[in-house]
């Protein structure tokens, strides 16, 4: 499953990634940085997610769900679902934890004033 990335607003990827549970993975073997979650304390079933940029430069995060180990010493291939129900409701979590993240924030609010300073005009209180 492909997660668009807003290019509107500067945001460190890593930092929000553990803020939303994942941990960094680095494979030796292809030499990439890659983030997983655990979906319970055994090292699988887990969330993949890589960041990755298209043709065109825009950047997405490649979310799939890993089933399983590899079965074979030397060979890359494993179980894994790139959609279905679980794929779809974590990319719906992260892309809504995304968009809030780089929303602005709204200005603080005016802080209250008191009744009686006011009244008598010592509004600098």
């Amino acid at each position: 499953m492909r997660l668009p990335l807003p290019s509107s607003a500067p945001i460190n990827l890593r930092q929000f990634l553990l803020r939303c549970g994942y941990g960094s993975h680095y494979n030796p073997l292809a030499n990439r940085m890659s983030f997983v979650r655990r979906l319970s304390v055994a090292a699988y079933p887990r969330y993949h997610l890589y960041h990755e940029t298209d043709v065109t430069g825009r950047a997405y995060f490649n979310l799939h769900l890993d089933q399983k180990r590899p079965s074979y010493p030397g060979v890359h291939a494993h179980s894994a679902e790139y959609d279905g129900a679980l794929v779809e409701r974590e990319g719906k979590r992260i892309y809504q934890l995304l968009q809030a993240s780089v929303a602005p924030t709204p200005p603080p609010a005016d802080k209250p004033r008191k009744f009686w300073p006011w009244i008598f005009g010592q509004q600098n209180e």
